[in-house]
């Protein structure tokens, strides 16, 4: 018995590094001796290639610290048969800069791009906004379309702005919609997106903002006071200081003009009415964590923010809004988005916030919804 045991340890641990050499092997990619050659010369021209293409661009002397050929799969899983494609991304250093070089190695030549000048026309273009906007800019955000960049940058920031993708601008207690931005014509015809000027009523609002948008998180609204959208087409100012509240318990953003909708507090009929959705609930504990709230039937989507700070209840498991309405004038209950993961509760943890996008739109017209969060316990 205990040879079969020690048997079985050895053939555990072979089959577990075998399948760890081979995850390895599947990962990288397989060379055949012709393309291992090819590549390595691809490598060797593309380093001579990207030395004189910098000496040539922008007079300097810069050394070489990595060369990387880039691969082509011809079997997409996997990538088990890869071929050098021919170009190259060398890795450069001139006075303690990084940067890098985009350039082929199938031949001589200084048709390349690079990222050398990268920081420095993010630095420049920001202080011409700043030149040109009559606010006080507390922070920014600034992202590219490309990662390299041919022509030689000599403060043309107008040729520049082809490469930008997305401008945020960010203000601190600022009116935005009062200030003269005629001097950034220039600018914006030849940049085609949009610069976003946000204000936010506090630097911590800013703050949690940039964290959360960098996290990829939705219903960064909440943050927001007003914005100025520009672009060569036209200007949007949008104020988002229209939050309806009810005693500090739930925060409700409807989007629109006008804003107008009625809030106030409610209860939810008796829980039993929801378990008839769905079977599964018979054997599961519903808890109510939020007092209940009524409104009228919106036309278009509501953000319900519920403040964390007001919900007592530890959330080890799942969240979701129980709702109840008229519909064809017969009492219905609704669940959201129970049993799909992908959106639920998917209320969204943001900052101070429980977050859930609803609409309502199935119920009658004219009618009141009610809502509540509830618990599921499993």
């Amino acid at each position: 018995m205990k040879c079969y045991n020690l048997y079985s340890k050895v053939v555990g641990f072979m089959k577990k590094y075998f399948i760890l050499i081979l995850t390895i092997i599947l990962l990288s990619g397989c060379y055949s001796n012709e393309n291992k050659k090819l590549a390595k010369q691809y490598k060797k021209q593309g380093e001579i290639n990207a030395i004189n293409y910098i000496k040539e661009k922008y007079g300097i002397d810069a050394k070489v610290k990595k060369v990387k050929e880039e691969v082509e799969c011809n079997n997409s899983w996997n990538c088990m048969q890869a071929n050098p494609t021919g170009n190259v991304t060398v890795k450069m250093i001139s006075n303690k800069k990084e940067f890098n070089v985009y350039v082929t190695g199938t031949e001589e030549s200084n048709d390349a791009s690079d990222d050398y000048q990268i920081d420095n026309i993010k630095e420049d273009i920001i202080q011409h906004l700043k030149d040109n906007i009559s606010l006080e800019l507390y922070d920014y955000d600034i992202s590219f379309n490309t990662k390299y960049i041919k022509e030689l940058y000599s403060d043309n920031i107008n040729v520049m702005a082809k490469y930008i993708d997305d401008i945020e601008l960010y203000y601190i207690e600022k009116n935005l919609n009062s200030i003269d931005l005629n001097s950034l014509n220039s600018f914006l015809q030849e940049y085609d997106g949009n610069i976003n000027l946000i204000n936010f009523k506090e630097e911590d609002s800013c703050n949690n903002y940039k964290k959360n948008k960098l996290q990829k998180k939705q219903f960064l609204i909440i943050y927001k006071d007003s914005e100025l959208i520009l672009n060569k087409y036209n200007r949007n100012f949008y104020n988002y200081n229209k939050f309806t509240t009810y005693n500090n318990e739930i925060y409700i953003y409807y989007p629109t003009t006008d804003n107008k909708f009625e809030i106030s507090e409610s209860k939810l009929d008796d829980i039993k009415n929801y378990k008839k959705l769905y079977s599964d609930l018979n054997y599961k504990k519903i808890t109510q964590i939020s007092n209940a709230f009524e409104i009228n039937r919106p036309r278009e989507i509501l953000y319900l923010y519920f403040p964390k700070n007001s919900i007592k209840n530890k959330y080890k498991d799942k969240i979701f809004i129980a709702s109840e309405c008229y519909v064809k004038g017969v009492k219905k209950y609704f669940i959201n988005s129970y049993f799909h993961d992908h959106t639920g509760i998917r209320i969204d943890d943001i900052g101070l916030y429980y977050v859930e996008e609803e609409n309502f739109s199935i119920c009658d017209a004219n009618t009141k919804v009610a809502f509540a969060l509830i618990k599921v316990s499993y």
